[in-house]
C-alpha cells in the first residue's frame, strides 16, 4: 500500500507541474493557422540558420521521409532521440509536421502565443527544460536539434504520466496532451488538433507503413 501511495503521489506531482506548463496551449489551433500569415509572426532571424553538426558517424541504412529543409542528418537525430526517450519516432515526426503546419520552417519563429522554434515549445516550458536539459530560450528558438529534444522530453513526460511504454500507448492521447494537456478532450481546438495529427500520421509518418515500404524495396 505504501508503494502504491508513493506512485500516486509521484503522478500527482507530475500532473501539477505539467498542468501549469500547458495552460497557454489552449489557443494553439489558431496559432497553427497564423503560420501562413507572416505579418503576424515575429521572425527574429531573416534566414534559417544552418547547423554544421556532423551527427552521423556511420552510413545510414534506412529510409528517410521527404521533409523540406532538413536532411538525413537531422532525421537520423529524430529517430535516435525518439529511441533515447522511449517512444515511437512517428509521434515526433507527426508533431513536428503539425506544429509547423507542414512546412518544417518554424525554426527561429515565435508564434503569437509565445511558442518557440521548430516544435513550437511554449515559453511556459522553458524554465523546466532549462532545469532538466540545460537548454536556454535562445537554444529552443534557434537550434532545431535542441528544440526537437525538448519536444521529445515533453512527450516522454506524457508517457510517464499515463504509464505508457513504447508497446502500449494511445496516439490520440499523446497528441491531445501535447496541445491541450490532460483535459484536451473537453477542448474543441484540441480535438481538431488531434484529428489533424491522426490524418498526418496515417498519410505521412506511420511507422508501420514506413516499415512495410522498406520491406518491399
Amino acid at each position: 500500500m505504501k508503494a502504491k501511495r508513493n506512485i500516486t503521489k509521484t503522478r500527482l506531482t507530475l500532473y501539477a507541474s505539467l498542468s501549469a506548463i500547458f495552460l497557454i496551449k489552449l489557443n494553439y489551433w489558431n496559432a497553427l493557422e497564423v503560420h501562413t500569415e507572416s505579418s503576424k509572426i515575429e521572425k527574429i532571424n531573416g534566414n534559417l540558420p544552418k547547423y554544421e553538426i556532423n551527427y552521423l558517424t556511420y552510413e545510414p541504412k534506412q529510409e528517410y521521409y521527404d521533409i523540406p529543409i532538413y536532411d538525413e542528418t537531422f532525421q537520423q537525430f529524430m529517430f535516435d532521440i525518439s529511441e533515447k526517450y522511449g517512444f515511437s519516432h512517428d509521434i515526433l515526426f507527426t508533431i513536428g509536421h503539425v506544429e509547423s503546419d507542414g512546412t518544417w520552417a518554424t525554426n527561429g519563429v515565435i508564434s503569437p502565443t509565445n511558442d518557440y522554434g521548430l516544435f513550437q515549445i511554449n515559453i511556459t516550458n522553458h524554465k523546466l527544460i532549462n532545469q532538466v536539459l540545460g537548454f536556454t530560450t535562445e537554444d529552443i528558438q534557434y537550434n532545431p536539434y535542441k528544440n526537437a529534444e525538448a519536444a521529445a522530453y515533453l512527450i516522454k513526460s506524457f508517457f510517464q504520466l499515463y504509464n505508457y511504454d513504447e508497446s502500449h500507448f494511445d496516439y490520440q492521447n499523446i497528441f491531445g496532451t501535447y496541445n491541450g494537456y490532460v483535459t484536451w478532450r473537453s477542448k474543441e481546438q484540441s480535438l481538431e488538433y488531434v484529428d489533424y495529427c491522426m490524418e498526418i500520421l496515417e498519410e505521412k509518418y506511420s511507422k508501420i507503413e514506413r516499415l512495410e515500404r522498406t520491406k518491399k524495396q
